[in-house]
Order: structure tokens, then sequence, then C-alpha cells
């Protein structure tokens, strides 16, 4: 790997843990360059301003777990259950990595970044959704008679309303707790007797796994 692109790597990997444990607002520059061992003129070669290297830093974090997810669905070897109990294995280590703090203060501090992970996440979810309902259809996993499309819509519109800045600084709750209730009350509704009583525990098992 080139060394411009094993310093930006760093940087990245730097200003992740800076901003996750911080937040946006809190966060410096200088800091981040004094971390480094480099110069803060050299670190702004590489990010010119402290909002193009958060948004960096979400796409790369978005992308990897995009990545993740994908592969779990596309992975022929594992049947259905699987998937789903790995999809929300990772999905909920993702989301634990963020406190409802860092997501107050990006909205408010740089609302170009927010909307665009906020976008992101749902054209993402919304595609993956519908392909692993499908497929449970398929399997038996899922209820047929529940039109996907609508199952769909109801479990991205729980995320976009209640996965929320503004949400989470008035609950008691992480977005990783927020998000597994979310799952667990959409997706329970749609399973198959026999997928409710059979496959359930192994669903839930990821609760341990963290």
């Amino acid at each position: 790997m080139p060394v411009d692109d094993i310093t930006r790597q760093r940087i990245l990997e730097v200003a992740q843990e800076h901003f996750l444990r911080l937040g946006f607002s809190k966060v410096t520059m200088e800091e981040i360059a004094t971390q480094l061992g480099i110069s803060k003129k050299t670190l702004y070669v590489y990010f010119p301003s402290k909002e193009e290297l958060l948004s960096e830093v979400m796409t790369t974090m978005q992308n990897g777990i995009s990545t993740t997810i994908d592969a779990i669905l596309n992975e022929t070897s594992l049947d259905f259950v699987e998937k789903v109990r790995r999809m929300m294995v990772h999905g909920g280590m993702f989301h634990s990595k963020f406190s409802s703090h860092f997501w107050v203060d990006m909205q408010k501090n740089c609302p170009t970044v927010w909307r665009g992970c906020d976008d992101f996440r749902i054209m993402r979810m919304r595609a993956n959704t519908l392909k692993i309902v499908n497929e449970g259809m398929e399997s038996g996993f899922f209820r047929k008679d529940i039109n996907p499309q609508i199952a769909v819509l109801i479990y991205t519109a729980a995320i976009q309303q209640l996965m929320t800045p503004e949400m989470l600084s008035q609950l008691p709750v992480t977005m990783q707790e927020l998000f597994e209730t979310i799952i667990k009350i959409v997706f329970e509704g749609i399973l198959t007797d026999e997928a409710r009583t059979k496959h359930l525990p192994t669903l839930i098992q990821h609760q341990s796994e963290k």
C-alpha cells in the first residue's frame, strides 16, 4: 500500500476513535494531528476540513457494514435462519459503536453529513430488508399473507422515525437497544407459527454474543 494511502487510513482510524468517543464538536484537527505525530498542515492536505474528515469516517464505516451484510445475504452455504441471526448480530454491533450524544451532536453541528448518513442508511435498509423478507417468504419462515413491500415500509418507517437524534435524546435507551427492539417487534409479527416456535430462540441468541 502506498505511503499516502497508509497515512490516510491511519488518519481515518484515529479520527473515528476521537469522533465516537467525544462527538464531532469536541474534536479538533489539532488533537488528531498531534496523536498521529503529523502537523495540522499535513492533516489538512488529506482532509481540508473537519466536516470532510467526519464524512469520510462515516462513509467508511457505513460501507464496511454494508459489505458485511451483503456477504451474509449472498452466502449460499448459510440457511435463512443463520443469515437473519448474523445480520442481527452485526447490525447490533454496528449500532453499539455510537452513543446518543454522537448522533445529536452530528445532526446539530454537521447536518450535511448527518443527512447523507441517514439517506444512505434508509436506502440500504430498504433494499436489504426487501431481499430478506422475500427470501423468508420463499423459505416458509415469514407469512405469505403479508405484503412484503408494506412490511419493509413499516420496518424502515420505524427506524427512520425512532432512531433519530431527537428521539434518542429523550429515551433512556441506547441506539443498539432501540434497533434490536424494533427488529423484535416487526419481525416477530410476520413469522409463521412454525418459525416462531422452532427458530425464534435461535434468532435471539445474538443477545448473548455481545
